[in-house]
């Protein structure tokens, strides 16, 4: 099998000339697969090979969340968000819209690692040697400021994965967390993660570094971009527009209800060096006026789960002001209500190259936690939106949408 590279499939679609049909994508409802069952599919990344695209995903299962606004309160071995059981599962689309369920090609009981927590699985294709080659960070149960990367392979996209190596060592900065993965045109590849997560003067640094041509390993400080950008970042993806290589990222969010903004970062090669561009603000919009009405925050807080709406609720009961009239009209209660009603408040997972009527384009996603309305980890939604980029390469800023549609090639 080979992937089918993006250049010649522009070609393709810009000569083609016929278009197939639309893909209508849910933002506000939860995304399910073909048996009706909701897609448990959190942290992973997007492989488009031959029409199909493969999501990798790591499946937190069934277990509740804790109540508030983070996932991450509690948090201990075996608590909900950092069990032992996390898989990394498989959905299959040809319209990014209708997925199969393949079930789990990675398990974390079974990989050899033992008390392992799994996060963050990422793949690539390596053409040269034609092995799938999947990355994820775990973390010891036993200490959890023990992080490492392992690396699995398989022959087939549908599994099963092989252990190959444990913990990468081979790394120019360690005490590891978030990561992604990119593939240049030329089959290179690049590792970009979050390094020195805590016991530093200065933490949760993020860095690019090139693979070796296994993609088992990295060529260390060799070849690394240095730290670069800001502090206390992570959740990082890769991708290359036109010649030009962009980094996007945004600060910490352990499980965070309110998300995290993201931030553009590009340069002339996958090494650096790299110039800030600009900010996606992903968890905040301009917000209605004094006149501002219940119902305008209601319809907005329909988009964003139960909870959301419960807490409007609760917010308009402080709210003294609202008697005899349907605005909300005190200041705090009415930014209270904006935070939580408006915005994407998603933390970035992966950015893809998609293919459509007009040629490649490219698609944000990020993992709303704590937004299940049964507070089920795995049913916690994710957010997509097809970025758009102004005339100078710009990211232009991303809002919410209930849903959108693609046209397809």
């Amino acid at each position: 099998k080979m992937a089918v590279s993006f250049a010649a499939l522009v070609v393709c679609v810009c000569f083609a000339g016929v278009l197939a049909g639309t893909s209508t994508i849910s933002n506000a409802n939860p995304r399910r697969d073909t048996t009706g069952q909701i897609v448990d599919a959190h942290d992973g990344k997007m492989l488009y090979q031959n029409g199909v695209y493969y999501w990798y995903a790591a499946s937190y299962g069934n277990c509740r969340e804790p109540a508030g606004d983070s996932g991450c309160s509690g948090a201990a071995f075996g608590a909900c968000g950092f069990r032992g059981d996390h898989n990394v599962s498989l959905f299959t689309s040809t319209d990014l819209a209708t997925w199969t369920s393949h079930g789990p090609v990675f398990q974390t009981k079974t990989s050899g690692i033992s008390n392992a927590v799994l996060f963050c699985p990422k793949i690539l294709f390596n053409q040269a040697t034609k092995k799938y080659v999947l990355w994820f960070n775990w973390i010891s149960g036993s200490d959890f400021g023990s992080s490492f990367y392992a690396v699995a392979i398989s022959d087939s996209a549908f599994g099963p994965f092989t252990v190959v190596s444990q913990k990468v060592t081979t790394l120019a900065f360690t005490d590891t967390g978030d990561f992604n993965l990119l593939q240049d045109d030329d089959g290179s590849a690049y590792l970009i993660y979050t390094a020195h997560i805590q016991g530093f003067p200065v933490t949760h640094q993020m860095s690019v570094e090139r693979l070796s041509a296994d993609y088992y390993s990295t060529l260390g400080s060799s070849a690394s971009s240095g730290f670069f950008g800001q502090s206390f970042v992570e959740a990082p993806a890769m991708f290359k527009r036109r010649g030009i290589y962009y980094a996007v990222f945004g600060t910490c969010c352990c499980y965070c209800q309110e998300g995290s903004p993201v931030t553009v970062y590009t340069a002339p090669t996958a090494l650096g060096p790299y110039t800030r561009r600009n900010t996606i603000d992903a968890t905040r919009e301009i917000c209605g006026s004094r006149n501002e009405t219940l119902s305008s925050f209601s319809s907005r807080g329909l988009a964003m789960g139960a909870a959301t709406r419960a807490a409007a609720s609760v917010a308009r009961s402080d709210d003294d002001d609202h008697v005899g009239s349907n605005n909300v009209r005190d200041a705090t209660v009415r930014t209270k209500l904006c935070n939580l009603a408006s915005g994407i408040h998603a933390q970035q997972t992966d950015i893809f190259p998609y293919i459509s009527s007009t040629g490649v384009q490219y698609m944000w996603m990020g993992d709303r936690w704590q937004s299940a309305p049964d507070g089920i980890k795995g049913h916690d939604f994710t957010y997509w939106y097809p970025m758009q980029f102004d005339a100078t390469g710009n990211v232009t800023a991303m809002k919410w949408v209930d849903s959108f549609t693609i046209n397809l090639p």
